[in-house]
């Protein structure tokens, strides 16, 4: 719960359901919370306890997944928590009623910290491994996002073969911003809008345009794909830049059988044609066995037509 209510005020959707239950369902959440924080050599002995212990997970595993760098981070929530332990403890065991509690003393008569040694070095050792992996990230980021833009200057073209260059035109790129990265449209299931580039010849004139778009539907995650369309609104291909689906099925929609069915097609919308033998240029034949993933590239492809129709033509 406590998770939930911090992914509801901090996670910038509000009391979205679907947002805070993809949240609940992913990553470790669903483990830490039946296995991890419940272990009982880990966990505190009271009730009171284990409540204040589940608040403080939940806080941490939200604060980790919102604000933090790393896709989940639930583990360390839970090892940080786990050398809160013994203080819990401390406070929450109840003292019989009449019984004065004696102050643990050591050797030299001044009293112990109630948290052991081992949970100190524990503690040292998950901050030093945090720092180290945070250290690694930043020392990468930059040839990450460099390798990330490469592999999109790639695909952008890829799909629109005459641009010598590609640039940004001011109003397109206002309009994507004004999406806020929400799902684009109802038409085109968790479909999202990235971005828009503008080809040019060596001249400077428009030969194209280049769209990226993602699609939340894949049978295996994300699928992000970048679509070219010419300046008469014809679909040059796509090509993709995000696509883990599973092999010898969705991975086939990344061979030229099903790519190409795209290219050279002047269309407000595709359709997905799951039984195959298409006739109609707008048909898109499924990969047999992987209606999904094929769905959510249609879709993708779709929503980035709409996109072009409502800010270019």
């Amino acid at each position: 719960m406590s998770f939930a209510a911090f992914v509801a005020i901090f996670g910038g959707r509000g009391f979205d359901p679907v947002f805070i239950l993809a949240h609940i369902a992913g990553g470790g959440i669903v483990m830490a919370a039946f296995f991890m924080a419940t272990d009982p050599v880990t966990s505190p002995v009271t009730s009171t306890g284990r409540l204040l212990f589940g608040i403080l997970v939940g806080v941490l595993s939200g604060v980790f997944r919102i604000f933090g760098s790393a896709a989940d981070s639930v583990s360390y929530a839970v090892v940080i928590s786990n050398m809160l332990v013994p203080l819990i403890d401390e406070i929450t065991v109840p003292v019989p009623y009449g019984l004065r509690r004696q102050k643990e003393e050591s050797a030299d008569g001044k009293r112990s910290f109630p948290i052991p040694k081992a949970a100190l070095i524990l503690f040292a050792i998950t901050l030093i491994a945090g720092v180290a992996l945070s250290g690694v990230y930043g020392l990468t980021k930059d040839t990450i996002d460099a390798q990330n833009l490469a592999a999109s200057a790639a695909s952008y073209q890829e799909v629109c073969p005459d641009a010598e260059s590609f640039g940004y035109d001011d109003a397109i790129t206002a309009a994507v911003e004004a999406l806020d990265g929400e799902v684009y449209g109802e038409d085109f299931g968790r479909a999202y809008i990235n971005e828009m580039v503008v080809g040019y010849d060596a001249s400077g004139n428009i030969v194209g345009y280049v769209i990226s778009a993602t699609s939340g539907d894949g049978y295996d995650g994300n699928i992000t794909l970048s679509i070219g369309i010419s300046a008469d609104g014809t679909v040059n291909g796509i090509s993709f830049t995000e696509l883990n689906e599973t092999a010898g099925m969705g991975m086939l929609c990344d061979e030229d059988d099903f790519k190409s069915q795209f290219a050279g097609v002047n269309t407000d919308q595709f359709i997905l044609n799951k039984s195959g033998g298409s006739t109609a240029d707008n048909e898109i034949d499924s990969v047999s066995g992987a209606s999904t993933t094929s769905g959510a590239v249609v879709n993708a492809v779709n929503a980035a037509l709409d996109f072009y129709a409502a800010n270019v033509q």
